[in-house]
């Protein structure tokens, strides 16, 4: 809420008078989803989203006050007018033109992917795969993965893709940097990469817990904690409660000494989890990207 760009999630029907859609008004009918199953929706646009500077929303009034040049509406629909047979359309590098976008599959990863061309993103694809121009996931570890501009919907885990991957179509196109070129900035670093920077954490009550974001592929939370006596400690790292991951959370505990002491990647789950005895002192606990 309150960031300076927003994505507009419409789905209770909207009279569209744009001519790169239609020559005629294209009266779009209402989703017709529950509630519960539009916040799940939300949920899902709104992670997909989350490094970014930028408001996913299903509020009118917001999107009705943010300038033209810095919002995009996605509409829900069964009215497949601007596209006839297709999941979903938009304009490439639309986001700043005040052209609507189009979710006829009616979901979050559609949204998230048409979204993703008015920000000026093409395709990832799968050479291998009988429809080459949509990758639909890969095996990656012991779960499915797959990119947001693929059409990877049963994956475990969907990202922005740099096209880094085996029979890649597009492996040219790096979606975090074409999204914030063409309409989005990430969001402020919420926690400091060191150290010297971190967060410092004195523990005397159990469990302490931080809310944070992997704003970057680069990016680390840095916290150093504190225990004044000898003790076992339970330390996790997961992701966002109630929607699915972006991320596969590294977890990582040093010493005074920087020392590693644990570290968890390159597990089955996007959570990482550990239980151990440590000594009095302060500890560094960073969490990044696996």
């Amino acid at each position: 809420a309150g960031a300076p760009a927003v994505i507009y999630c419409n789905f209770d029907g909207e009279v569209v008078n744009q001519p790169l859609w239609s020559a005629s008004t294209i009266n779009a009918k209402p989703s017709g989803l529950s509630n519960e199953f539009v916040l799940e929706i939300l949920n899902l646009v709104a992670e997909d989203f989350s490094p970014f500077d930028v408001n996913v929303t299903n509020d009118r009034s917001v999107y009705d006050s943010t300038p033209s040049n810095k919002r995009v509406m996605c509409i829900s629909t069964p009215t497949d007018t601007a596209s006839p047979g297709s999941g979903g359309v938009a304009f490439l590098d639309s986001f700043r033109d005040d052209l609507v976008c189009w979710d006829f599959n009616l979901d979050g990863d559609t949204i998230s992917h048409e979204v993703g061309h008015t920000l000026n993103l093409d395709h990832h694809g799968d050479s291998s795969q009988n429809a080459p121009e949509y990758h639909d996931g890969h095996s990656s570890e012991s779960r499915d993965w797959g990119p947001i501009m693929g059409s990877a919907f049963q994956a475990k885990m969907v990202q922005w893709s740099d096209g880094n991957y085996t029979f890649a179509t597009n492996s040219n196109q790096d979606d975090l940097q074409l999204i914030t070129n063409y309409g989005l900035s990430y969001r402020a670093d919420d926690y400091g990469n060191d150290s010297a920077t971190g967060e410092d954490i004195s523990i005397s009550n159990m469990p302490v817990t931080r809310n944070g974001i992997i704003e970057r592929s680069t990016d680390v939370d840095v916290f150093n904690v504190t225990y004044s006596s000898l003790g076992k400690v339970q330390i996790a790292g997961t992701g966002r409660e109630g929607a699915q991951s972006n991320l596969d959370v590294s977890l990582r505990i040093l010493d005074s000494d920087e020392i590693i002491v644990f570290e968890q990647t390159g597990d089955n789950t996007d959570n990482a989890l550990t239980e151990l005895l440590l000594e009095p002192g302060t500890y560094q606990v960073s969490i990044q990207g696996d």
